[in-house]
């Protein structure tokens, strides 16, 4: 058997996340899945 090469660390983590640089991007990256999910919408099904 392999042995582990990472240890996965505890959640939650200690750092604090919900900064306003993290919530910025976090609206930006919202927007952008919007638009790509509406984008994928337009292409062609394939399969029928």
């Amino acid at each position: 058997m392999l042995k582990p090469t990472y240890a996965i660390p505890a959640l939650p983590p200690e750092a604090e996340v919900e900064t306003v640089p993290v919530l910025k991007a976090l609206a930006r990256a919202s927007r952008a899945l919007a638009d790509l999910k509406g984008q994928a919408k337009t292409i062609p099904n394939q399969a029928s």
